[in-house]
């Protein structure tokens, strides 16, 4: 890497993602410290960090419109290891991981495979030069990101599943999609409110629906993806009407409890609310400060679980109280808000695209990871991006960063192709 490469490296947003990644470092230490059961892995985190800051370093070299081109490749790989973790043993009831013989070592495919959707939505997508409409225009991105969603949520992993749904839409808005295919997009879950017992509901459904499918018309929305969308909206409401309440029973008992428990806070708090209320309690007890590195009642006496993962952002509100929490926003707010403004001053499209498909990635994980926290969601056991422990997921983000920074690095030297 010569000096003139050196030069146009964006040295803000790198600092910006050491920052948040040496935060998750020391944030874990904290949150196990005292913890022979999780003694080493600070550690390990570190490791996975030093792994994936070399992996930036990599993709610095890379030039990323030849990952584009052999996208297919590694979109047609991804799915393989999806279906390989199926043969592998289960780890805490899901069958996630893929264990190497003979090595200590495990790693998430599902992690890896939104880079890949990424990378292969953005070729697709540039290839028909942002234009998306038509049938086949419209649904081939919708499959590239529903298949690897639906052999996700059968490990089964909702929260990592539920990723791929607002990376694909983010992508598909930047290559151009009309806000009328957005509408008919979310239109069948209208179906909910068609099926209710108060009539009021029913109208507004029908009214809204009428509406957004009129809409469409005006539009000038192709007849084939019109008639597709009637026919799920139509399927929606019957199917919901019949078999609604035979759903509601198929869904795995962890799934009803989490949705049962999220609708009442106040039911079985000693069981299914146990985990929401002890990080609400962790959250609202660091106060300004936090209770100190280390410190805090919920997570050193082991009344909050998962502290490394799914409840990090609990531990950082105890620990290092409001004002922690507003430096780890205030740098990956800057970060996504780095990479947003970068994608917008793009000239390729297949280059903001992925640009935008990974600030998704990082803003999706943070929102519903911190929403559970503070008991606004559902708990799905998603982490938080740059700070939970996992391999698979520090190198997926730090890989992840590496591709911004060499799309950066190589269109300020004019030498990015579509």
């Amino acid at each position: 890497m010569d000096a003139k490469t050196l030069h146009n490296v964006d040295y803000l947003m790198l600092l910006n993602v050491f920052a948040l990644t040496a935060m998750g470092v020391v944030l874990i230490a904290g949150a196990t410290y005292g913890r022979p059961d999780m003694e080493g892995l600070w550690v390990r985190q570190t490791l996975w960090a030093g792994i994936g800051l070399t992996g930036i370093v990599c993709c610095l070299l890379i030039r990323v419109e030849w990952l584009l081109k052999c996208s297919w490749f590694l979109y047609l790989i991804g799915l393989g290891l999806l279906v390989t973790v199926f043969y592998m043993r289960p780890i805490k009831g899901a069958h996630s991981w893929i264990l190497v013989s003979g090595f200590p070592l495990q790693f998430q495919p599902s992690e890896f495979m939104k880079l890949f959707v990424i990378l292969f939505l953005a070729h697709r997508l540039a290839r028909h030069g942002g234009e998306v409409k038509g049938f086949w225009g419209l649904f081939e991105p919708l499959l590239i990101g529903a298949i690897p969603a639906v052999m996700t949520l059968a490990q089964p992993d909702l929260g990592t599943a539920m990723i791929y749904a607002p990376i694909t839409l983010v992508i598909m808005y930047v290559a151009g999609l009309h806000p009328a295919y957005f509408l008919l997009l979310f239109s069948p879950f209208l179906g909910f409110l068609g099926i209710s017992s108060s009539l009021l509901h029913f109208l507004i459904w029908l009214v809204v629906l009428s509406a957004i499918l009129v809409y469409a018309l005006y539009r000038e929305v192709t007849l084939p993806v019109f008639a597709t969308f009637g026919v799920l909206n139509l399927g929606s409401y019957v199917g919901l009407r019949v078999f609604g309440p035979g759903m509601w029973e198929q869904l795995p008992l962890h799934w009803k409890n989490r949705i049962d428990g999220y609708m009442n806070p106040t039911f079985d708090t000693q069981g299914v609310n146990w985990n929401s209320i002890q990080s609400k309690i962790a959250v609202g007890s660091g106060g300004f400060w936090g209770q100190g590195w280390g410190q805090g009642t919920q997570s050193r006496l082991q009344f909050l679980p998962e502290v490394e993962t799914d409840f990090v952002f609990s531990v950082m509100a105890e620990q290092w109280g409001f004002l922690g929490c507003v430096i780890f926003l205030g740098l990956i707010t800057f970060l996504i808000a780095r990479g947003l403004i970068r994608a917008q001053n793009s000239k390729h499209l297949a280059g903001a695209m992925v640009i935008c498909g990974v600030m998704t990635l990082y803003a999706a994980h943070v929102i519903i990871n911190i929403g559970m926290a503070m008991g606004l969601l559902p708990i799905t056991g998603l982490p938080l991006t740059f700070v939970s422990k996992g391999g698979s997921f520090m190198l997926t983000n730090l890989l992840a960063a590496g591709l911004v920074l060499s799309l950066c690095l190589h269109e300020s030297r004019n030498e990015f192709r579509d």
